[in-house]
């Protein structure tokens, strides 16, 4: 069974969750049976498991299962359980990541409503083909910081505008001591923090 993607606006789960009573009265549709969700972010769980306990207990015909990860174990576990078909119902986790299992054929189309509920937001960059396969459940800005004394130093009078030419500044910045040792660093990587990027989070 294909698997539906949501990426990486935490209020767009609630109103997935309780879209149905959001809709006419006639047009009401809720889950039947059980919908497992799983993500690795745990700053959002506890958001999430309160929702699952309203929309459930208005909708007692609904079991919202949420399962929560760490980074590094659930890139690990979508490795295994996307191709063995037992991944969850709903899979959160940020495009660049799930594009290998789109291109798969792993990943289902987003149902009609989701789309009409949706329609207004940010989706496109989750579109192949013209179809949808995720939608935004929260949002994060990425930003490049630099010195631009330490640049003006090097010769460069601009931000990089491409991964090649930011590894060619990182080399003109650059300083070692005497013996060879990196003394100042030419680019600034993450060393420590959750699975997910290389740079730098503020």
């Amino acid at each position: 069974m294909k698997k539906i993607f949501i990426t990486i606006c935490i209020i767009c789960f609630a109103a997935f969750m309780a879209q149905a009573g959001a809709q006419p009265e006639a047009e009401v549709q809720s889950l039947a049976g059980e919908i497992t969700f799983w993500q690795a972010y745990p700053a959002v769980h506890e958001c999430y498991q309160e929702y699952a306990k309203e929309y459930m207990a208005e909708h007692p015909e609904a079991k919202i299962t949420l399962s929560l990860f760490t980074a590094r174990a659930f890139g690990d576990k979508l490795n295994t359980a996307l191709p063995a078909g037992t991944a969850g119902d709903i899979l959160e986790d940020w495009d660049g990541s799930m594009w290998a299992y789109i291109s798969a054929g792993m990943m289902a189309d987003l149902p009609d409503n989701m789309l009409d509920y949706y329609k207004d937001t940010t989706m496109k960059f989750l579109q192949r083909e013209g179809k949808i396969y995720g939608i935004p459940t929260f949002v994060g800005l990425k930003f490049l910081f630099w010195n631009k004394q330490w640049f003006k130093e090097a010769g460069l009078d601009r931000a990089p505008r491409t991964i090649t030419e930011q590894m060619e500044y990182a080399r003109k910045l650059v300083k070692y001591d005497d013996a060879g040792n990196v003394i100042k660093a030419g680019l600034g990587y993450r060393i420590s923090g959750g699975g997910y990027g290389v740079a730098e989070k503020w």
